[in-house]
Formats: C-alpha cells, sequence, structure tokens
C-alpha cells in the first residue's frame, strides 16, 4: 500500500529532518539582529561577531575550497520591499547545500565564504549574518543528537524541539513549518497505509479522511493514484491467470465505469512516459558521472544540475529528486 512516489517523498522529506547534519561547525555566537525575527535564544559565546571582523573579512582572501568555485547564492537570499533581508527557507536550503556540498572542508572556512556572498547580495548583510551563525549554532547540536532508532515521529518532534530552543517561534516557523507539516502528514498516512489491523476499505476511509486537510486537486490526485495501483495489482494477477486484455478492459469497464476507466488509463500512460524519461535520464547521468570522475564535487553537482534542467521542467525537478533521494537511501 506504500507505493513508490509516496516513499519517494518520505525519503526527501526525511532528508530533511535528519541529514542537516555534518561535521561539527565552529562558528560562533549568533550576534544580536536589530530585527525582531531574529531575537531569539542566545547561541553560546564564541569567536567576534561578523560585524566585528567584517573589514578584515572583506580584504583578506577566501579559504580554498574548490567545491564552493562560483557559489550560487541567486534567489536564496529574500528581501521586502526596501531591500532588507527576511529570512526564509531559501537562506537556510542555500546555507545547507553548500555546507554539504564541502562537506569535508573546515566548516568555519565555509561559513567565510557563505559570508562574502551574502555581502555580495545585500547592501545590510548583518541580518543574513545573524540567521548564518544561528543556523551553524542549530546545526551543530542537531549533529550531536542521536536520532538512531527513534520512530519517525519521535525523530520529528526532537527536532522540532530542537529547533525551537534555537529559533524563537516566529521564525522557527517561517524557516521550517511548511516542512514539518509535509514530514507529519507523510508520516501519519504511512502509519495508516501500513496498519495491518485495517482491512482494505476501512483503510481507504482512513486514508481518505487523512486527506481532506489538502486541497481538492491534490486529493483528487493522490485518490486516482491509489486505485491504479489497486487496479495494476488485480490486473497483473488476471495476467498471470491467461486472462485476455479484452476481458481485463471489460472488467474494468464494468467495475469503475467508461469514464474511470479513461482516466486510470490515460494516468498509467503518463506514468509510464514518466518512468521512461526517469530512465533515459539515468543512462545519461551515469554516462556523465563516468566522464566527470575524479572531478570536484562542484563541478559534477554543476553538470548534474545542467542535466536534469535539460530533461525536465523546472516543476518536475522536486520530483525528481524526491526520486534520486529514494534512490540513494535504497543505496548500501
Amino acid at each position: 500500500m506504500f507505493d513508490t512516489p509516496r516513499a519517494a517523498a518520505l525519503a526527501a522529506l526525511l532528508g530533511l529532518l535528519g541529514c542537516e547534519a555534518g561535521h561539527d561547525p565552529t562558528a560562533g555566537a549568533a550576534p544580536e539582529a536589530e530585527r525582531p525575527g531574529l531575537a531569539g535564544p542566545e547561541a553560546p559565546a564564541g569567536p567576534p561577531s561578523p560585524q566585528e571582523g567584517a573589514k578584515d573579512t572583506a580584504e583578506a582572501p577566501l579559504p580554498t575550497i574548490p567545491e564552493l568555485d562560483g557559489i550560487n547564492s541567486r534567489g536564496a537570499f529574500d528581501t521586502d520591499g526596501s531591500g532588507r533581508f527576511v529570512p526564509s527557507r531559501a537562506a537556510v536550503e542555500f546555507f545547507e547545500y553548500n555546507l554539504g556540498l564541502a562537506e569535508d572542508a573546515p566548516v568555519a572556512d565555509v561559513r567565510l565564504h557563505l559570508e562574502a556572498a551574502i555581502r555580495r547580495e545585500l547592501a545590510e548583510p548583518e541580518p543574513a549574518l545573524a540567521l548564518l551563525d544561528r543556523y551553524l549554532v542549530y546545526r551543530e547540536e542537531l549533529h550531536a543528537t542521536d536520532l538512531d532508532g527513534l520512530e519517525l515521529s519521535d525523530r520529528l518532534d526532537r527536532v522540532h524541539a530542537l529547533r525551537r530552543q534555537h529559533f524563537p517561534p516566529e521564525l522557527a516557523d517561517a524557516l521550517f513549518a511548511a516542512e514539518e507539516g509535509r514530514a507529519r502528514f507523510e508520516i501519519e498516512w504511512r502509519r495508516i497505509a501500513e496498519d495491518p489491523s485495517l482491512t482494505d476499505v476501512e483503510r481507504e476511509r482512513r486514508l481518505e479522511e487523512h486527506e481532506q486537510q489538502l486541497p481538492g486537486p491534490v486529493r483528487l490526485r493522490r485518490k486516482l493514484a491509489r486505485v491504479a495501483l489497486q487496479v495494476e495489482r488485480e490486473e497483473a494477477e488476471l495476467r498471470a491467470e491467461g486472462v485476455s486484455e479484452e476481458e481485463i478492459r471489460a472488467r474494468r469497464n464494468e467495475r469503475y465505469g467508461a469514464t474511470a476507466t479513461e482516466r486510470l488509463e490515460q494516468l498509467r500512460a503518463t506514468r509510464a512516459a514518466w518512468d521512461a524519461r526517469v530512465a533515459r535520464y539515468r543512462e545519461a547521468r551515469t554516462a556523465l558521472l563516468a566522464e566527470l570522475e575524479g572531478r570536484g564535487a562542484a563541478e559534477r553537482e554543476r553538470a548534474l544540475e545542467a542535466l536534469r534542467n535539460e530533461h525536465f521542467e523546472p516543476s518536475e525537478l522536486d520530483r525528481l529528486r524526491a526520486v534520486e533521494a529514494a534512490e540513494d537511501a535504497e543505496t548500501p
């Protein structure tokens, strides 16, 4: 009952929840921000704040980190109508992406590259620098937190609480609430879908009740996907028994009606087309990685991103990354 698209989505969410940690950061305290949104729990004391060393940082050459050559910060820092930084998930994703990309480099050195990017993008960089330092302190504690062996809901609760220790509530919600909401939804969906005490009818009813919180078009797509999977399982059994395709279609029409049958067939064709595109992308990706063997991580990632954009529309990239995340999670 726990189908591949749902597994892919959950894998991507778990990557967000449990894999923000990397090497221990050595960055210091988050300086007090002038904007209320960044005020909150005080971070542990550490080296001088970015403001105190701004001039030295601007003049000193950055540490050499090949993975961060040509770092792209476009769209990472939201601003208001006056050009002032507005904390958002985009900034956190920018921090985490580059920290992960340069995971073998000292975090203090990576932080200097992130600071330089912030100063290039923002006329008033101090609030974004405050968010960066606060995020690094949170990340350090997350890295030290043992989440192994916890149920998914318990892991999410632990991460949720840790975030609220390091970020004031309003800021924590701006940065993480949407992601946490999606994760809670998928965790509960999985619990219902895999509950052995439920009959198929009860499971379908419970899933539909759970999905009432979703927008109507999303609910319809999810239900249709579940029905399609059930139909495919049933029809695979019929084919194994030697039933002809004509008879299978006649039974489908009788059970679901002509309109539903047509929509199911359209969905199946769409899924088959997607699977074929993903297969072609996988082949191209394998060939590209072979060509790039021995190159730096940054160069490989830029080439892979170009390949993704060549094979998929921008609106499809999140779905593709979810598929890749699920595959990576299954790889020993």
